[in-house]
């Protein structure tokens, strides 16, 4: 099971962090899934319109920028690749328009398209680690194990300082059964940098070899090195752990290790966590049978796209607590992004900002709830507000300007479009143009 994830979440990874990163991470939001994070607010600069006739022509940059914001923010993979064949069409020798073109035909599942391209950008320049750590994951993805642990071989070679080299070799190396080497590489990692971590620390991957072999002891203290506060790969760890306690007949432990999974990896999908924990609650006295709380049934509920039965189980948590702002919050997303009933979520945000007048989050989605009802006037007022709070919130400028281009503001919406444009959001280019469409059609 550990391994099935591993996989898939690797595959995630690739796509979504093969983006350059940005200087900021933008509030955009889909789902519930999407983990909030701040700007520092910065003063955006005014911006000079080009003339209504002109036509607006991107920059390769910008085609790439756009590319990379429609797989990070919108997880629009049809969208991206137009944009890097835009790219590539511009300049047919980008290494990078071709490396994240193969992330996302990676994302598509179509290996050896991705292939081809990593291989073209490789071609270009063959002195990138980056291109070649890709090149592996893919080549583990595609099950050439020994293919893949060359191309890690290339990568370190290139910069034998990069402990993430060595952990894709490390991982090739796992699926390839070759254990002893594997961990040989995750203690090359430790020594470079104890602390990094991909989707798993490499504490986590050792404990996983030792479990997958039994060394039950082994794996257990490998485990308990891994988990850490503040550690991303704790619930990972944990998870594992958890594993191993039960397959050893340590059930109270067991439980208590899964309901620290349940507890701090809300937002990540073990998919048999509950059923496992519930089968050794079988196996308790009544005493040790632990319940979790009603909002973490939901956000599980949620994660396996069961969205009504999520809104009921935070309206269970609610009867105990109806001033429960987060459980208030999580079902007005569920019912705005997922189930689309917008006057629910409406009462759901409304009800947050009496608790909590100033949540930017509740802000935001109340006027993304009032844009959607058709309540135009409204949700710009409180675009307006969240703006106060983070003036370059692309969500807010990105959906005030929509609104106000259905109240045919076309200039004010244009505004926004090049406002949210300066975090190259992809989006805003074709509403940029269809705003300055309909401004030059008025005219």
């Amino acid at each position: 099971m550990i391994r099935e994830i591993y996989i898939i979440l690797l595959l995630t990874a690739v796509i979504f962090n093969g983006c350059n990163k940005p200087a900021k991470t933008a509030h955009v939001i889909n789902s519930p899934t999407v983990v909030f994070t701040s700007p520092t607010p910065t003063v955006v600069k005014p911006v000079s319109l080009p003339s209504v006739s002109a036509t607006h022509a991107f920059s390769l940059e910008q085609l790439l920028n756009a590319g990379d914001s429609a797989v990070s923010n919108y997880s629009d993979l049809e969208g991206a690749l137009n944009y890097f064949d835009r790219a590539i069409k511009t300049d047919n020798k980008c290494a990078r328009a071709w490396y994240r073109k193969g992330d996302v035909l990676y994302g598509m599942k179509k290996y050896e398209e991705a292939l081809k391209c990593y291989d073209r950008a490789l071609e270009i320049n063959d002195k990138d680690a980056y291109v070649w750590k890709l090149k592996s994951r893919l080549l583990v993805q595609m099950g050439k194990y020994e293919e893949a642990i060359e191309s890690c071989n290339r990568a370190i070679h290139i910069n034998p300082q990069d402990p993430e080299g060595w952990y894709n070799k490390g991982e090739a190396l796992n699926l390839y059964g070759d254990y002893q080497d594997a961990i040989t590489c995750y203690d090359r990692v430790l020594e470079i940098n104890p602390h990094y971590v991909k989707i798993i620390d490499a504490w986590c991957a050792k404990g996983d070899i030792f479990s997958s072999q039994g060394m039950y002891e082994e794996a257990i203290e490998c485990y308990n090195k891994s988990i850490s506060p503040g550690n991303r790969s704790d619930a990972y760890a944990c998870y594992g752990k958890a594993n191993v306690l039960y397959k050893t007949g340590k059930y109270e432990e067991a439980v208590k290790t899964y309901d620290k999974v349940l507890e701090i990896c809300i937002n990540l999908d073990f998919k048999d966590t509950k059923s496992k924990k519930e089968a050794i609650l079988k196996l308790l006295p009544e005493k040790f049978k632990l319940t979790d709380k009603e909002y973490t049934e939901g956000i599980f509920l949620y994660r396996r796209d069961k969205y009504k039965e999520a809104v009921e189980a935070f309206d269970r948590a609610l009867k105990f607590n109806s001033e429960d702002s987060y459980a208030l919050e999580w079902k007005g997303r569920i019912l705005v992004f997922n189930l689309e009933k917008y006057e629910e979520a409406i009462k759901c945000f409304d009800k947050v900002l009496k608790i909590v007048p100033e949540n930017e989050d509740a802000l935001k989605y109340m006027g993304y709830s009032l844009y959607k009802s058709a309540m135009y006037e409204k949700s710009i007022i409180y675009f307006d507000k969240t703006l106060e709070i983070d003036d370059d919130d692309f969500f807010s400028l990105y959906n005030k300007g929509n609104a106000l281009y259905e109240l045919k503001k076309y200039k004010e919406a244009i505004k926004c479009f090049d406002r949210a444009l300066e975090e190259n959001h992809y989006f805003v280019i074709e509403n940029r143009e269809k705003a300055m469409k309909a401004l030059s059609e008025k005219k």
